[in-house]
């Protein structure tokens, strides 16, 4: 497994050495039964918004897969048009301005790049912005703030970040960037106040941490950051 997301009594978990996402009612034990879905190559990424999950295949295939969740119960099914075409190797999947746009940061070590895609809200497809997949540095993964109006992406040592424009999806790269993390810099989290931003730094096994401006997008380095974890830390999260 490379991914997991919830939504209500289900557990969606992408299976990147089976090319599946499997569904578990976790209300009835993991052990009760669960459906499995073919997705494209290697699924490394989940994203949930509202009824409909998305998958960034990161083996090959270079898409999106995207199921409709058929309320409360176990079974999805896919969307039309789904695989949806994105950039070089997508490994990471971020929502903007509220769940109108889905982003993938595509680390593909010739063209690295971030695709951009509209969602219709009520069938879920997605249809690519205008200029995707747009040729932006990205290294590993992305984050948007609780609000969506601003992306972040790990990119080598250093963050980078982009305004969201919440008409179009258009990103504008923000002033001050990029910000230096540590080495390797992985994964991004930002804590549910919106205050803090945080980096696991698989090459320098610590965390760099940010306060966060709500109204610039801006990161400001806290006091003692970073801080030390284990080694090859690749994963964060914020509660």
């Amino acid at each position: 497994p490379k991914a997991m997301a919830f939504y209500g009594r289900y557990l969606y978990v992408a299976n990147a050495g089976s090319d599946t996402v499997s569904v578990f009612d976790v209300f009835n034990g993991l052990g009760s039964g669960s459906f499995t879905y073919a997705t494209g190559k290697g699924p490394s990424s989940i994203q949930l918004n509202g009824p409909f999950l998305y998958v960034a295949n990161n083996g090959g295939s270079n898409d999106i897969s995207a199921f409709s969740i058929a309320g409360d119960t176990i079974a999805v099914t896919p969307l039309p048009g789904s695989p949806f075409p994105a950039g070089g190797n997508p490994l990471s999947l971020a929502l903007g301005a509220g769940g109108k746009f889905l982003y993938t940061a595509n680390p593909d070590a010739t063209n690295p790049s971030i695709s951009g895609f509209s969602i219709d809200p009520t069938t879920g497809v997605l249809s690519p912005l205008s200029g995707s997949p747009f040729p932006l540095p990205v290294s590993h993964y992305m984050a948007t703030d609780q609000t969506g109006a601003y992306l972040y992406v790990t990119s080598d040592a250093d963050i980078v970040g982009y305004g969201i424009d919440a008409t179009t999806g258009a990103l504008t790269a923000l002033a001050g960037f990029p910000v230096a993390a540590g080495a390797n810099a992985c994964s991004i989290s930002i804590d549910p106040t919106n205050q803090f931003l945080y980096v696991a730094n698989d090459g320098a096994a610590d965390v760099s941490a940010f306060r966060l401006d709500a109204a610039t997008g801006s990161l400001t380095p806290i006091t003692g950051s970073p801080f030390a974890a284990g080694n090859h830390p690749q994963f964060i999260a914020t509660f």
